[in-house]
This record gives C-alpha cells, sequence and structure tokens, in this order.
C-alpha cells in the first residue's frame, strides 16, 4: 500500500508540474495578447509582433519561446575591421550598407560602438553601426555590404613625364633657392599620367 501511494504521489506531483506549466504559457498568452494594450499607440506602430515561433499542440514551458518584439526604426549593423584600421574607427563616423536584398541600395549611419580590444585570432576589431530604418525595409539579420571612407596621407602629385629613373629608383628635379637638385621619390600610384 505505501508502494502504491508514493506512486500515486510521484504522478500527481508530476501532474501539478504539468499543470503549473500549462498555467504559466496560458499566463504568457494572456500578457502577449494585452501588449497591443500596453503598449503606446506610437510603439504599436514602432514594434512589431512576430508569433507563430511554435507549432500547433507544442508543448510551452517558462523557457519556450512564443514571441519576440523587434524595434526596427533603427538597424544595428556588427562587423570586423583588420587591426590595421582599428586606430581610425571613431564613434559617429559615417558608414554606408548595402542590405544582401537590395544591393543597389545604399543607406548611410554612423558607428554606435567598437570593441575594446583586437581578437587575437582574426586580428580584427568588432564594430557596431546604427542604420536608420525609417520605411522599414530591412530586417534585424539580414546581411550588408559595409563601406567605409577613410581619408588618406597627403602625397604631392606631379606629372608622370616629370619622373626619371637611375639604377638608385625614381628622382625628381626640384627647384631650391635658384638651384636645382636630384630628390628620390617613391611612386605610391598613378592617376591618369600624374
Amino acid at each position: 500500500m505505501a508502494l502504491g501511494s508514493a506512486s500515486a504521489n510521484a504522478q500527481d506531483g508530476a501532474a501539478e508540474e504539468r499543470f503549473a506549466a500549462l498555467g504559466g504559457a496560458v499566463v504568457a498568452l494572456d500578457r502577449v495578447a494585452r501588449l497591443p494594450a500596453i503598449l503606446s499607440r506610437r510603439d504599436q506602430e514602432r514594434y512589431r509582433q512576430i508569433f507563430a515561433l511554435q507549432e500547433d499542440g507544442a508543448w510551452d514551458d517558462a523557457d519556450t519561446l512564443i514571441a519576440t518584439l523587434d524595434d526596427r526604426s533603427v538597424i544595428l549593423v556588427d562587423f570586423t575591421v583588420p587591426e590595421y584600421l582599428a586606430g581610425r574607427m571613431r564613434v559617429g563616423d559615417p558608414v554606408t550598407v548595402s542590405p544582401s536584398t537590395t544591393p543597389d541600395r545604399k543607406i548611410t549611419g554612423a558607428i554606435h560602438a567598437t570593441g575594446s580590444r583586437i581578437d587575437p585570432k582574426s586580428r580584427s576589431l568588432r564594430v557596431r553601426a546604427r542604420i536608420p530604418n525609417d520605411d522599414d525595409a530591412m530586417r534585424p539579420g539580414t546581411s550588408y555590404q559595409v563601406e567605409l571612407a577613410f581619408i588618406g596621407k597627403s602625397y604631392p602629385r606631379v606629372r608622370e613625364v616629370a619622373v626619371l629613373w637611375s639604377r638608385d629608383g625614381a628622382y625628381l628635379w626640384r627647384a631650391n633657392g635658384g638651384a636645382s637638385e636630384k630628390v628620390f621619390v617613391k611612386l605610391v600610384r598613378r592617376d591618369r599620367g600624374r
């Protein structure tokens, strides 16, 4: 008799756990159903509810994700830059992205945050950009092509015919106080004869 009552108590305990879990799921569903009433009209327009994460008849418990809310007015895009560019990343600098879904579209945002250290394996820095999504055309999780513009070093520009060559390398003749002097140069780039 003691064995039978222990088995019955265990079954009752399991049933109570299932009932409590079901009650929690009902409360969670009730909260989700009341979300539009809780959110202001402005927030209702900014937030989108995404349901159907569970199949009909699936068992839900306290750890089951049944709905997500996304603020899609701004999309956060995470990307990495090589180590040699890490010192040039500044919060607020412009960044342009092209969504993989519409590669011809270019949207400008700004760098929102940078990592605090270089990843020792990839030798890169993690960067996060905030991209406005006023027309709600982009979705979180989309892949993007990221473009950054940097101002490089300044170099003098001379006509290509002014550069002469010797066995020691390229050089120019420079006027210096009424006299000419030979100055060896390093070519950085050729650009339409300059």
